[in-house]
């Protein structure tokens, strides 16, 4: 919806051939990564850390990655496929009510932050250490979200369906909405489960915008598809109340 985009992750090399093992194993490492790196840090987490931890030796692991740097890149990556996964929702419901694509997108947002939670804390607690190049990516694809939002926003507006001097502050209040769930979700799932949040927010800002209550799309999870997509439903099996525990 938008020309403005993040860089493209850099690409990685391997020297396997296979292309669903290089994504299986990669999936792995990304996995096991992330997790040496909330628990120590990244510069705190070394390549024979990260070996031991995927069961592969180090020359294994350099079949599929070529440095410790390529697990950042591969995870920024992750967090660009969510990012077109929110626009293919916005393009699937093209030719709906402004109303609904909003409720929809927002929807499908905080999900997929609630699935990416662990990346989205490692880029919070990492970027200043970050490369300049890994840096302009991450902040680039959070700015490349509020646009989509805003565009959104901008496209109600000249339908006369939304009301708002301030679409790009209500956009970032959008993008801010699914970081503060991933980075929060230890204390807000105690008195949430991620659907109410989402609903209740929704709520706010349908309100926000001038929206009639009674135009208001409403959850139907009686339709739910388990994706997190689509005008009806955004529920995932599973998504209760979280546990009182930190996660």
């Amino acid at each position: 919806m938008t020309s403005e985009q993040a860089n493209p992750p850099k690409p990685v090399r391997t020297y396997s051939k296979n292309h669903n093992l290089v994504e299986e194993r990669r999936q792995h490492i990304m996995d096991c990564g992330l997790a040496l790196f909330l628990k120590h840090g990244y510069h705190g987490t070394s390549i024979r850390q990260i070996s031991e931890a995927t069961g592969l030796t180090a020359g294994a692991l350099y079949r599929y990655i070529g440095s410790k740097e390529d697990i950042l890149h591969l995870l920024a990556h992750r967090r660009a496929v969510s990012t077109r996964e929110l626009r293919q929702q916005c393009q699937e419901l093209q030719g709906t009510s402004s109303t609904r694509l909003l409720a929809a997108c927002i929807r499908r947002y905080i999900y997929l932050s609630d699935r990416d939670r662990d990346i989205i804390l490692f880029f919070n607690r990492e970027v200043s250490n970050m490369t300049s190049d890994d840096r302009r990516g991450v902040l680039g694809s959070a700015l490349s979200v509020s646009r989509f939002f805003e565009q959104i926003l901008l496209q109600g507006i000249e339908d006369g369906k939304f009301r708002t001097d301030h679409p790009f502050s209500l956009a970032h209040d959008i993008f801010m909405l699914g970081q503060t769930w991933a980075l929060r979700r230890w204390l807000l799932g105690r008195y949430f489960t991620m659907e109410e949040y989402t609903e209740i927010h929704l709520d706010g800002i349908l309100r926000q915008l001038g929206v009639p209550p009674e135009q208001y799309p409403r959850l139907q999870t009686a339709q739910s598809s388990g994706t997190g997509a689509g005008t009806g439903s955004s529920v995932a099996p599973g998504h209760n109340r979280v546990s009182t525990e930190k996660q």
